[in-house]
């Protein structure tokens, strides 16, 4: 996560960080556990595209803690106590608690329910600050419990790059960070549930493949087209909806590679070919999608500790 330094104003302490989207370069069912969740085999990659994240604590007397939430910037979202920017932070003072209030200004940018991992990066964000802001705990790894209990894709978010995620996904490897990339990204103007997707993958729209029994070897290569392996998810979403499979058929038609969906979906996203400009897409996308330009991040965007 990289932001602005920790300023203070009076008793208040304010943070400001940015809070990535990512994309899965690939995405590998292999099987179900015994409490029903889906064992993955999955690679995380850190957008430059992010939301902004500011977090202000005031100190109050005992028993005035409180978290609040306001929303604004470019995408839609609800806001409230379900909006998981709230959770993480009374999951953060319910963990490490501390007489203090916390203010919560959330400008979004990622799409929501798009398959990349805006709501569990926001979340990220607020740990992260708090951790930051009231010094505790002293090692980043310590959030990562707190992490996991907000969403599978949390703990990949306290440390960003390019990640392996094994488990529900919320098992984390940090991995060495790929070349810089250009990507682009489509948001199909419909959300894709991802229960959906999955039942509709387990009906049979994986194309009759079993699951990976285990997960599949790292490429050698440190070039991002060579780690675009796939999605066992991909069919299910192209088949639930058509925008999805617009999407696909406008990224081919302009010659992108390794085209390929995020998450669950429906966001896909793809190589642009070299001299390709935004323009010249913007008619064959008309009432399919919005278009996202941007790049990798690396790791060392996050920070250390």
């Amino acid at each position: 996560m990289s932001g602005a330094g920790v300023e203070s104003a009076g008793a208040a302490l304010s943070l400001t960080l940015e809070a990535p989207a990512k994309v899965n370069l690939w995405l590998h069912v292999l099987g179900r556990s015994d409490d029903g969740y889906h064992l993955l085999d999955t690679v995380f990659q850190s957008l430059e595209l992010a939301d902004v994240v500011s977090v202000t604590c005031r100190r109050v007397a005992a028993g005035g803690e409180r978290v609040a939430l306001s929303v604004g910037g470019q995408v839609p979202c609800a806001g409230g106590s379900e909006n998981l920017c709230v959770r993480a932070a009374e999951a953060y003072l319910a963990r490490w608690p501390a007489p203090v209030s916390v203010e919560i200004v959330l400008e979004k940018r990622v799409p929501v329910a798009a398959g990349l991992g805006g709501g569990s990066s926001d979340a990220a964000a607020v740990l992260l600050a708090l951790r930051r802001l009231l010094g505790r705990p002293t090692r980043r790894r310590d959030l990562e419990e707190t992490a996991r209990s907000l969403g599978a894709d949390v703990p990949y978010f306290l440390i960003g790059g390019t990640a392996r995620g094994r488990g529900r996904g919320d098992l984390v490897e940090p991995l060495r960070d790929l070349r810089p990339t250009a990507l682009w990204l489509v948001a199909p103007p419909v959300e894709v549930a991802t229960a959906a997707v999955f039942t509709e993958y387990a009906r049979g729209a994986s194309g009759g493949r079993e699951p990976r029994c285990r997960p599949i070897p790292l490429p050698e290569e440190h070039d991002l087209e060579h780690w675009i392996r796939g999605n066992d998810l991909e069919a299910a979403a192209r088949m639930l909806c058509a925008e999805v499979e617009a999407i696909y058929t406008a990224f081919h038609r302009f010659g992108f590679s390794s085209v390929q969906l995020s998450g669950s979906g429906g966001v896909v996203f793809g190589v642009p070919p070299r001299g390709l400009r935004p323009q010249s897409v913007a008619g064959d996308l008309d009432g399919v999608g919005r278009l996202y330009v941007t790049r990798t991040r690396p790791r060392r965007a996050f920070g250390a500790g």
